[in-house]
């Protein structure tokens, strides 16, 4: 009479082993696709982040993050190539030093302006490569919302402007002369008109 018990409780024994291991089994398939999301997940990540990557460095602007001081943070490809300075040199290093002297202080006016929220700001200044050598360039500033804290850095894009600015100083030039060009033939037709007069009188 007391081996049947002992039966009835190994077959329960084995039945609740075999629910075990069932339900182990289960969450294995489950994890095993989580798993398999997560590695999707993490390739797309990865994709995108090449993707923005490729973007920021090889954008036709300058990108820089600057401090309150306009130390440069963070810089891209085209923005070391603009001032002629290997990226790794440029972190920490002032940007101001890099702004020609007589437009340094609009150039800090621009950097209060922009670290204030006073919106986009934008700004045109002579800047110098490593080499000295000078160029035209526009700076557009922005700094990220940062609601009752203290903004620590903003973003400043810079582009090489000089061909405009030389086009635009062609172009004044061009002006200067026609108006001159102009003025010249006032003062011919008038000594013609003279000549002719001084000419009938005699």
């Amino acid at each position: 009479l007391q081996a049947e018990p002992a039966r009835g409780a190994g077959r329960k024994s084995d039945a609740d082993t075999q629910r075990l291991l069932h339900e182990l089994q289960v969450h294995q398939i489950e994890l095993e696709m989580q798993n398999a999301e997560l590695l999707a997940c993490r390739d797309r990540t990865d994709l995108l982040l090449e993707k923005y990557t490729d973007l920021y460095d090889f954008a036709p602007v300058g990108f820089f993050s600057l401090d309150r001081q306009g130390r440069i943070l963070e810089v891209n490809l085209t923005g070391s190539a603009l001032l002629g300075v290997e990226r790794s040199r440029l972190i920490t290093r002032s940007l101001p030093r890099f702004v020609a002297l007589p437009f340094r202080p609009a150039f800090l006016g621009f950097l209060a302006k922009t670290f204030a929220g006073a919106g986009k700001q934008v700004c045109e200044a002579r800047l110098l490569k490593d080499d000295g050598k000078p160029f035209w360039a526009s700076l557009h500033g922005d700094c990220p919302l940062s609601l009752g804290v203290l903004r620590k850095e903003c973003r400043v894009a810079v582009s090489d402007i000089t061909s405009l600015k030389q086009a635009q100083e062609a172009q004044r030039l061009m002006e200067a002369l026609a108006v001159s060009n102009e003025e010249l033939k006032q003062e011919i037709v008038r000594r013609q008109a003279s000549e002719e007069s001084l000419t009938n009188s005699e």
